[in-house]
């Protein structure tokens, strides 16, 4: 935490290493120092005689010399006060021109006639980073019931691994509170000892995992009102990856239809 502010205030990473050190011991070698900020010798003298060139150190000549930290509230002071003005200067400056961007750029793009509303019936998303887009304004809409179906080899590690990690960060706070999840995998999956650790994490009320040997597709719906489907990558790259998205009701109800059948065949996940 205090490293990080350090860098905030404008301090490279061995400089925070090295002026955390000092404020441990008040005074010291460098060969005291570097045991404890853990940089190399050759690096530490020029950083720390940095330091002193800032204000930050006194160097106290002799054998061996002596490195001392000032009062930070005294040498730390101007770098927040400019670290603050750079704060400033951004919120007054910087929302402007970035509104004058936006305004820009939305004229181009209306001057190419390209529509980029999600408002179709079926598009195609490319890149991870374009799905989570779309996801957010899915989730803000889905009030009742999710069904997945996934499968091997299209359901990458990578992408049960990147589930794990979002659970144990937020718990998925929307599911638990409201959403029925009904999950169908296939039943090989269940040697994924992380995909079980996602089953077992949601395993409380209104969550239900069945599965089955073999799925046809892979795909997800958002109460009755839109869907994905994953069109598979061959490197299982998030970064790369295609889904098909449709809105168009019809669609979604028959991949509704869809499900329900599976479900019903599938066995409970034990």
């Amino acid at each position: 935490m205090q490293g990080e502010i350090l860098q905030y205030l404008g301090f490279s990473e061995n400089e925070s290493k090295l002026y955390l050190a000092l404020l441990e011991l008040g005074e010291g070698t460098v060969d005291e120092i570097i045991k404890i900020a853990n940089v190399r010798r050759p690096t530490a003298y020029k950083v720390l005689r940095e330091l002193v060139d800032k204000g930050l150190l006194a160097e106290i000549t002799g054998k061996p010399t002596l490195f001392r930290i000032l009062p930070p509230e005294n040498t730390l002071e101007s770098l927040f006060k400019k670290k603050c003005d750079e704060i400033e200067y951004l919120h007054k400056t910087f929302r402007k021109k970035y509104e004058k961007f936006l305004e820009d750029a939305q004229k181009k793009i209306s001057s190419t006639n390209t529509n980029i509303d999600l408002g179709r019936d079926i598009i195609i998303l490319r890149g991870y980073k374009s799905l989570l887009n779309v996801l957010k304004r899915v989730d803000e809409q889905t009030k009742n019931c999710i069904r997945v179906v996934t499968r091997l080899p299209v359901s990458s590690q990578a992408e049960i691994d990147a589930m794990v990690d979002e659970y144990e960060r937020t718990g998925f706070p929307e599911v638990q509170n409201s959403l029925k999840l009904k999950i169908i995998c296939e039943t090989n999956m269940k040697n994924m000892p992380n995909f079980v650790k996602l089953v077992k994490n949601l395993e409380f009320q209104n969550q239900y995992h069945r599965h089955l040997p073999s799925l046809p597709a892979e795909f997800t719906i958002y109460d009755d009102f839109a869907a994905m489907i994953e069109l598979q990558d061959e490197n299982q790259n998030l970064e790369n990856v295609k889904i098909l998205f449709i809105q168009n009701r019809q669609i979604v109800q028959l991949l509704i239809l869809a499900f329900e059948s599976l479900w019903e065949k599938a066995k409970e996940f034990k």
